[in-house]
């Protein structure tokens, strides 16, 4: 039996529009007994490949415990809320983004990248930092005070770095909106579509340089669209993170995105053991 098959053969039925149906509302109340245990619980990060049942029969002995694995997480629906094996999460972005390339490349915002910085400023180094830049820092103590600044763990998100336009002189066919293009002397130069028209496109999320001296083409990855480009019609509407502050930042993919959620997935809480049959019990008298 599969183990969304097993999950919810424990509620009981209900009628709804004349057709026998699972009654999950009974798991709210088990919810709450759940949560008084929570001095109880323990962390547990699940390697690539495991299931939750297999995390039950490990831990509780019972591969049936697995329900209170998904009461302790709230996870409602196993089968889509369980984190992906390595194949599995990249047959899940080739289906969503249509390839790896694309959703590595896509942006969804731009955010502080504190995480990939060790660098410590001294004191001396922070204060004569541009006032601006001094809220991506923050102080490291020591016995005498202030020993230095460290990258401050603040989430600073922005939706995108710039904005940029500029006219086409001709094209062949037509841009899709949040397609990637691409300069073709210049692979290292891409961004994705705001807006456009035969005339004139509106880019974002922008990486190299779109501005030149003479003309160039365009390519978009998904519509196969082409268009020169009027360098001396290119303008920038926008910095949206300010120029001197580019560094604090980096790009976030949608690749970056799914991956995050789910490596979140994996890390789950289990209820510890000594305590099963007890909530065992409850779910018993709860869903008579």
């Amino acid at each position: 039996m599969s183990e969304r098959n097993r999950y919810f053969r424990k509620f009981p039925l209900t009628e709804y529009n004349g057709s026998p149906s699972i009654n999950i509302v009974k798991r709210v109340a088990l919810n709450e007994n759940v949560r008084n245990f929570i001095t109880a619980f323990y962390t547990h990060t699940m390697p690539t490949d495991e299931k939750f049942e297999n995390v039950a029969y490990d831990y509780y002995g019972d591969v049936d415990l697995d329900w209170l694995i998904y009461h302790a997480n709230d996870i409602i629906d196993p089968y889509f809320q369980s984190p992906l094996s390595y194949e599995n999460f990249n047959n899940f972005i080739e289906s969503k983004y249509g390839s790896i390339r694309n959703a590595k490349r896509k942006t969804i915002h731009y955010k502080n990248n504190y995480e990939n910085s060790d660098e410590i400023l001294t004191v001396s180094a922070y204060v004569n930092k541009p006032a601006q830049e001094k809220k991506y820092w923050q102080p490291v103590l020591n016995q005498t005070g202030i020993g230095g600044y460290e990258r401050s763990e603040q989430e600073f998100i922005v939706s995108t770095n710039k904005i940029e336009t500029f006219d086409l002189v001709s094209s062949n066919g037509s841009f899709i909106k949040n397609e990637i293009i691409e300069r073709s002397d210049d692979s290292l130069s891409f961004a994705e579509v705001a807006s456009a028209n035969d005339t004139n496109i509106i880019i974002q999320h922008v990486r190299g340089d779109f501005s030149a001296n003479a003309n160039y083409t365009i390519t978009g990855e998904e519509s196969g669209a082409t268009a020169t480009v009027n360098a001396s019609s290119f303008q920038l509407i926008q910095n949206v993170i300010p120029e001197g502050e580019f560094s604090y930042y980096s790009p976030v993919s949608f690749f970056d995105y799914e991956e995050e959620l789910n490596e979140q997935r994996r890390e789950i809480y289990l209820v510890d053991a000594s305590y099963s049959q007890n909530l065992n019990e409850q779910l018993e008298q709860l869903l008579e």
